[in-house]
């Protein structure tokens, strides 16, 4: 690899390193989706005989912040209203040094471990692929609690 130095206006870095990760877990022909997502559809691969083993591959691949992140949205989906969360409640609940920025980057890192276990992707609302492992709509992610409870499986395996 090679290091790139870079000038990003201070008001768009949460976007760059949120784009950065995109970039970074992406194969040639995957573009990651800008805006709402699922609408809060349950993915088809979350109904597929084997869900509970790619999600636990998908959990197996994730670094130490990504399973906290990704287990926070886990927990937020099966609450009795499930909650959403903006990069700012992910950053106090996460404690991550680099702030709203490395909570970017976490989820980034998230989707080469998603792409890794070969989750599949599906056209999004707004026409583009997407994994619909989590949302993102701009300001806040989210799970959906049909997934959310494939991981907490996954996780007692």
């Amino acid at each position: 690899m090679k290091e790139v130095t870079v000038f990003v206006p201070e008001h768009r870095v949460i976007e760059f390193y949120r784009r950065f990760g995109e970039f970074m877990s992406q194969e040639e022909e995957f573009t990651a989706a800008d805006g709402p997502l699922s609408g809060g559809r349950v993915p088809a691969w979350a109904t597929d005989a084997g869900a509970v083993e790619l999600a636990a591959r998908i959990w197996s691949n994730l670094s130490a912040a990504g399973q906290k992140a990704l287990g926070l949205l886990v927990d937020g989906a099966l609450e009795e209203r499930p909650k959403k969360f903006t990069p700012q409640e992910l950053v106090e609940h996460l404690d991550h040094p680099n702030g709203v920025s490395g909570v970017a980057g976490v989820f980034g890192s998230a989707g080469r471990a998603v792409r890794k276990a070969r989750a599949p992707r599906y056209p999004s609302n707004n026409g583009k692929q997407w994994h619909f492992v989590w949302d993102w709509d701009g300001s806040h992610y989210w799970m959906v609690p049909e997934v959310a409870a494939l991981f907490r499986e996954a996780q007692a395996l």
